[in-house]
């Protein structure tokens, strides 16, 4: 096997994504996201001032292995995403206790909230509240990091005149345990992710009917959700609320006073003809999407148009994964094909040389092509976390390789580890 680029998420700088082949500072990635972010480090630690413009390694709960984080611009609408004290939060039948336990950023700031003594959660609409203006028929998630105290349940809700939305949670075994929609809410999903150290993010994704005044509400409950009685002592904890115009939560975006927006990531280079063999090579990359259908998401080895390239995409459809080989502007080989999660990390090699095409995927051949030309000698000079100029890549990145020869099936096959 002969490899001539390969990125592993295992150093970079701003504006810069080091790989380790080939190792020359003048072939490194060009990296941008003019804004801070958050990513959690290899201590399990949600760091929230993560520079501009320098890539996120991400290291998700369980797994000892980072990938490159890649998202989208988004902007967390919620104006107090910690200091729930603040009189925008609307506190009703329950009590704030501030600073009560480890929040994923590995500080002491998670606030607990209690149910008064007495108090039926549910039908007396106890809990925290907050009133915000959105748009209509337009989609939105809202989530929290939440753990579990004496109480092991969370409700969250988003209500307008015209529907609302309700996602239940158990806190204590990381499960959904309902979903509920009414009125003119529509694609409805709530969500449930380990973070460890026993915090979970929960989410509610919706789309929201004709009325734009929104009030998102949370409130806890042990064992039952819809009449557990609060005592006065008993609560869980909460910290990080976050509302987005997303079908999925992006990472975590701070706020303090007024809304927050995390810039859109971008990764490309060009220059790179001599490391990429035009008429003959394997792209492979081990890499998640960050959510299913809706867009196309794609990495590209191209010439700076979609003239000529070799692109792998996540496509618009649920769980499907699609290549294609175009050249001088025509379809030489390509096609898609449906796996089993696009949001689990898959392991993807497009093989490309004359008569000789295929995708493989987790070390099996899933489709091939027998006729088809390729490219004139020194035509592919760019990697791009795109189609060539659009669509960008969205999601995470363990590995990513460029052979300047095919591989024999042998080989291949091995490309699943």
């Amino acid at each position: 096997m002969s490899k001539t680029i390969q990125f592993a998420p295992q150093a970079g700088a701003l504006g810069k994504i080091c790989l380790q082949l080939p190792n020359t500072n003048d072939t490194d990635l060009d990296f941008s996201r003019n804004s801070q972010a958050t990513v959690r480090n290899k201590d399990g630690i949600l760091d929230t001032n993560w520079s501009a413009n320098l890539p996120r390694y991400n290291f998700e709960a369980g797994d000892p292995c980072p990938s490159l984080l890649v998202e989208p611009q988004s902007t967390n609408l919620v104006t107090y995403s910690e200091d729930f004290s603040n009189e925008s939060w609307i506190k009703r039948q329950s009590t704030l206790v501030l600073n009560s336990s480890i929040s994923p950023s590995g500080t002491n700031n998670m606030t607990k909230i209690i149910i008064n003594n007495g108090v039926d959660a549910s039908s007396a609409g106890a809990g925290v509240r907050k009133s915000l203006t959105i748009s209509s028929a337009t989609t939105y998630t809202y989530s929290y990091y939440v753990k579990k105290a004496e109480w092991n349940g969370i409700n969250l809700l988003a209500s307008t005149s015209s529907g609302s939305c309700t996602g239940q949670f158990d806190i204590e075994n990381g499960v959904v345990t309902n979903t509920i929609s009414n009125g003119d809410f529509t694609n409805v999903l709530a969500k449930i992710i380990n973070f460890g150290e026993d915090i979970y993010r929960v989410s509610l994704t919706f789309t929201s009917g004709v009325d734009t005044s929104l009030v998102i509400f949370l409130w806890g409950f042990n064992d039952n959700p819809l009449n557990d009685v609060g005592d006065g002592t008993s609560g869980l904890y909460i910290w990080g609320a976050q509302l987005e115009e997303q079908s999925y939560s992006t990472s975590y975006i701070p706020t303090s006073g007024a809304t927050a927006t995390r810039v859109a990531e971008t990764v490309s280079k060009t220059g790179l003809e001599n490391y990429i063999n035009s008429s003959e090579g394997v792209l492979y990359l081990n890499s998640k999407a960050l959510f299913n259908n809706g867009t196309f998401r794609n990495i590209s080895l191209s010439d700076g148009t979609s003239n000529n390239r070799v692109l792998f995409y996540y496509s618009s459809n649920t769980n499907q994964i699609g290549y294609s080989v175009e050249v001088g502007g025509v379809s030489q080989a390509g096609g898609v094909f449906t796996v089993t999660d696009i949001t689990d990390f898959n392991h993807y090699a497009i093989k490309w040389k004359e008569n000789d095409f295929a995708l493989w995927v987790n070390g099996v051949e899933v489709l091939t092509d027998v006729s088809g030309s390729v490219f004139p000698t020194n035509t592919l000079n760019r990697l791009g976390f795109d189609n060539s100029s659009a669509g960008n890549f969205l999601g995470a990145l363990k590995d990513l390789r460029v052979y300047n020869q095919i591989l024999k099936d042998s080989e291949l096959s091995l490309l699943k580890s």
